[in-house]
């Protein structure tokens, strides 16, 4: 018998505890401009592609701020729990990177991309390719911009998520206008849009599937975005002053022989869709055999809000349905064409500046099921003849000439209409019903209403109801009733909004406040020894929606109003001591929120950046709503505390 040698026995001893060492540890890669190390935060590289060439799964790659002329393209896989990681060091707007045409290739799994500027210089290639190869990518809190191709353009991949970005300027002018899309897709499958900025494009904003491609698409969903077209205000690319240049915010293609595509459009807004270079110009062009729901959707300014076609030669025909949606200074609201079926709009407010609220094309035999449908007008098209549909004067609502379509107290609409089993909540989140039966439109009334607060809440910081986390009370008697709310510097990265969702270190005031008026929010803060890096927090409300009555800055979402200290770019805007700051330097924020209803609300203050101290809040309807409660540096505004 031949015994083991003792080469073999060693090697196997080596190899059991090498198998049961701990994992490699994720690594961090350093780039900044004009660096020639070897990616450390000491000694960076000067070049992203360097960084990407390096990192493993699990790895962060950290841009420093500057611009980078190169064209990057992914090397390797991540996966879903290590994921390769490409982030600017100081937040968005800190690193671009431009070539002249492609400037980022997608072709590895698991890759994140986050707060970068990527810049085609108008190039004749896509700006941002990702390949099928690319599943999982994500494209965070970053801007594409100029491109006379397609912004991003993607094959196959699955699970892609494009989220909290500005995408614009895809511009070709050839032959008068060429399509390049901010967004455009094949046979995707799960792609989420979300909280993103679409605009100035001579396509579409998104489109899905100009190829029509086997096996076809399923589950895209665009949330929470602004895909917009506008008159240009200078030449561009091509395009001379004033051209509207685009098509649609949203065009879907789909093949008879897939299975039936997928879409869900929410919270989204799309305006600037009329006097273009084609006809029939669309926000919401749903074509071939797509199944969508378009839930809180928000169409003005429009030739047409929604064109929803029928059977064709290439397809059965789009089935729709539109739920809490309104549409107003438009042309035609709903366009339905070539005998469309299976379309179904519930719950629907038509409002003021439109012509006509139905157009038939070739739709002789066109089953529309339209209920719980609200029109600003005398009287209702044969289309919305069902018993549960109303025409309504202005009076009807809070204020139709601002376009607040809520419901005024008696209004014709509320406990008017019937029930729809799939629509259990209006388009700010109220239940229905509220009371015996639902009211007609997107706005569910609620049954209870609050006293009056004159439309100011003043709120002292050390009242805090529920505090978690590193946030405590700190005596201050520079601070309004001689205590603040602090975080302690912890030399923390900036939280992301991602955490939002978990997040552990907040405190929350409750208040009251009025549904229909507009607020603007200010806050005193200071930041530990004035540093830009401890001076800015995330507010997060239990029921806010914006002007159009779309929730915003709600408490469980990734949504909230960002306030930073710092109001400019100068070092003269620095903070120093305390001051007050609203969210005007976030430009995607909406500075003016609502309150969806009446009565006690809540509001949550949450770290963003650790070392910031808080000692008032004011929410304003009419002191403070055009000017700041106090000073910007160096204050000593003490307010009485009002609206609790």
């Amino acid at each position: 018998m031949r015994l083991p040698s003792v080469f073999s026995t060693g090697l196997l001893v080596f190899c059991l505890a090498f198998s049961t060492a701990a994992p490699l540890q994720a690594a961090d890669w350093y780039v900044a401009p004009g660096g020639a190390g070897t990616g450390t935060a000491s000694a960076p590289f000067g070049k992203i592609q360097d960084g990407l060439n390096a990192a493993q799964p699990g790895d962060v790659v950290h841009l420093r701020p500057g611009t980078y002329q190169e064209v990057l393209r992914t090397v390797r896989n991540g996966s879903a729990s290590t994921r390769i990681t490409v982030r600017a060091a100081s937040g968005r707007g800190s690193v671009l990177v431009t070539m002249s045409g492609r400037v980022l290739t997608v072709s590895h799994a698991y890759v994140t991309v986050e707060g970068l500027v990527l810049d085609g210089q108008f190039g004749t290639s896509d700006l941002v390719r990702i390949e099928t190869a690319g599943h999982g990518f994500t494209l965070r809190d970053s801007e594409v911009r100029r491109t006379s191709r397609d912004a991003i353009d993607m094959g196959a991949p699955h699970d892609v998520l494009i989220e909290k970005s500005l995408i614009h300027h895809a511009l070709n002018a050839a032959d008068g206008r060429t399509d390049a899309h901010g967004i455009v897709a094949g046979a995707v499958r799960r792609l989420t849009i979300r909280d993103t900025e679409i605009h100035t494009f001579s396509g579409d904003g998104v489109q899905v599937d100009p190829g029509r491609a086997a096996p076809g698409w399923s589950d895209v969903t665009i949330e929470g975005c602004r895909i917009w077209l506008a008159p240009l205000p200078t030449a561009v690319n091509g395009f001379a002053a004033g051209t509207v240049p685009g098509e649609n915010a949203l065009d879907t293609k789909a093949a008879a022989g897939n299975p039936r595509a997928t879409i869900t459009v929410r919270d989204t807004v799309a305006f600037g869709y009329r006097g273009g270079l084609i006809s029939n110009m669309a926000a919401f062009n749903l074509k071939e055999h797509i199944d969508a729901v378009m839930d809180r959707v928000t169409v003005y300014d429009s030739e047409i809000a929604f064109r929803m076609r029928g059977a064709g030669a290439n397809s059965t025909g789009a089935e729709v349905l539109v739920q809490n949606s309104v549409v107003y200074d438009t042309a035609t609201a709903f366009r339905y064409e070539d005998d469309i079926q299976k379309t179904r709009l519930y719950n629907v407010t038509v409002g003021r500046g439109v012509t006509r609220a139905f157009q038939a094309a070739s739709s002789t035999n066109s089953v529309l099921d339209v209920r719980n449908f609200l029109l600003l007008g005398s009287s209702l098209p044969a289309q919305a003849a069902g018993g549960s549909n109303l025409a309504v004067p202005a009076s009807a609502f809070v204020n139709a000439t601002q376009h607040n379509y809520q419901l005024a107290d008696g209004s014709p609409a509320v406990d008017a209409g019937e029930t729809l089993a799939g629509v259990l909540y209006d388009r700010q989140g109220t239940a229905r019903p509220q009371g015996p039966a639902y009211d007609v439109g997107v706005y569910e009334r609620p049954a209870t209403t609050a006293p009056s607060t004159g439309g100011e809440v003043v709120l002292h910081a050390w009242k805090a109801a529920d505090v978690r986390g590193h946030w405590a009370m700190v005596a201050d008697q520079t601070a309004a009733g001689g205590a603040r709310m602090a975080s302690p510097d912890e030399g923390q990265p900036a939280f992301k909004s991602v955490t939002l969702l978990n997040a552990l270190h907040y405190f929350e005031l409750t208040f009251n406040a009025e549904a229909g008026r507009p607020y603007r929010l200010w806050i005193r803060g200071r930041a530990e020894n004035d540093s830009t890096a401890n001076d800015s927090v995330y507010v997060q409300f239990s029921n806010t929606v914006d002007a159009l009555g779309t929730p915003v800055f709600r408490i469980g979402s990734k949504s909230a109003s960002t306030i930073t200290l710092k109001y400019c770019s100068s070092r003269t805007c620095n903070p120093s001591a305390w001051g007050w700051r609203d969210n005007s330097m976030q430009y995607v924020e909406p500075t003016l929120f609502y309150f969806a209803t009446s009565g006690p609300q809540t509001l949550r203050i949450l770290t963003r950046e650790d070392g910031m101290s808080i000692d008032q809040v004011v929410l304003s309807s009419s002191d403070y709503l055009g000017t700041a409660a106090g000073p910007m540096q160096n204050d000593t505004t003490i307010l009485p505390p009002k609206g609790w």
